[in-house]
């Protein structure tokens, strides 16, 4: 899928691959998090998203094209999708903010 970054500071994070002031992460969750961008990177449709069960791949309640990827039980990829098809199975993926969980 085409990806975009909506927020620079995550753009710097998946680049340099180290924590920054805006995401002082420990290096497991950065990488975790450089791992699902490339998973989405390489992803052809909506299906391959939903198969790796263990993203929680999912639409966030009270948004109309809001979702999230699960980082691990704490942490969330929070992500903004542009529909390219109708059926909404391809869409350009803009990475917009990692969040806790539940917060």
């Amino acid at each position: 899928m085409e990806t975009i970054f909506l927020n620079k500071h995550l753009e710097k994070l998946y680049k340099e691959a180290k924590k920054n002031k805006k995401y002082p992460l420990p290096q497991y969750l950065i990488d975790k998090y450089i791992e699902v961008v490339d998973f989405i990177k390489a992803a052809d449709t909506i299906v391959a998203m939903r198969s790796r069960r263990s993203y929680k791949f999912e639409k966030l309640a009270g948004y109309n094209s809001r979702y999230s990827i699960r980082l691990n039980k704490k942490y969330r990829l929070e992500i903004e999708i542009e529909w390219i098809d109708n059926k909404h199975t391809i869409g350009i993926f803009g990475i917009d903010e990692i969040s806790k969980h539940y917060e």
